[in-house]
C-alpha cells in the first residue's frame, strides 16, 4: 500500500483552480439563478432552501 501525502497548500490551490473553472464555465446559469431569486424577494415571496448535512 503507497501512502500520499497531500499538503494542505496544494490541496487549497486545486480546490481554488477548481471553483474559478466552475464559476467561468457556469457564470450564465449561476446569473440566470441569482435574477431568479432577486425576483422571488421583490415580489416578497419565499425561498425555501434545505441542507442534508449536519448544520444547524
Amino acid at each position: 500500500m503507497t501512502t500520499t501525502s497531500v499538503g494542505a497548500e496544494s490541496s487549497a490551490a486545486e480546490l481554488l483552480r477548481r471553483l474559478s473553472d466552475v464559476a467561468s464555465s457556469s457564470a450564465a446559469e449561476v446569473g440566470a439563478a441569482a435574477a431568479l431569486f432577486a425576483d422571488c424577494v421583490r415580489a416578497d415571496g419565499v425561498i425555501q432552501a434545505f441542507g442534508t448535512g449536519h448544520s444547524q
